[in-house]
């Protein structure tokens, strides 16, 4: 399975979303200035590359939505005999890791079964 770093897929996403681009309209803006060789081959090779990335960065980041990477913990939703439903969090990290972060995400999870009071 294909998940990038985060600061890996940064990178190349900041790669993919500005440097090529701009690469390659300097290369046409100055190719018709100076006289530049291979405009088409300098060009196509820019959107091959960017294209490829740009297909793994999507890869990545779908692959990461679907793990349980992308969740600081769960919002478990549990509903006991007497019908009132109960919320509680269970964190994958200690608290001092998630008090530095600047957002937390937590997957909900339901559980279907009722459960006793007191369990």
């Amino acid at each position: 399975m294909l998940i990038f770093r985060d600061k890996t897929y940064d990178v190349v996403k900041k790669f993919v979303l500005v440097l090529i681009p701009s690469s390659s309209f300097l290369y046409f803006g100055f190719s018709q200035l100076f006289d530049l060789p291979s405009v088409v081959l300098v060009l196509g090779t820019l959107a091959f590359i960017s294209t490829i990335l740009g297909l793994l960065l999507d890869f990545s980041s779908t692959m990461y939505k679907k793990s349980d990477s992308a969740y600081d913990g769960q919002l478990l939703v549990t509903t006991p005999l007497d019908g009132q439903k109960h919320l509680s969090l269970q964190l994958d990290a200690y608290l001092e890791e998630l008090e530095q972060k600047e957002s937390i995400t937590f997957k909900v999870n339901h559980q279907d079964v009722l459960v006793e009071e007191g369990l």
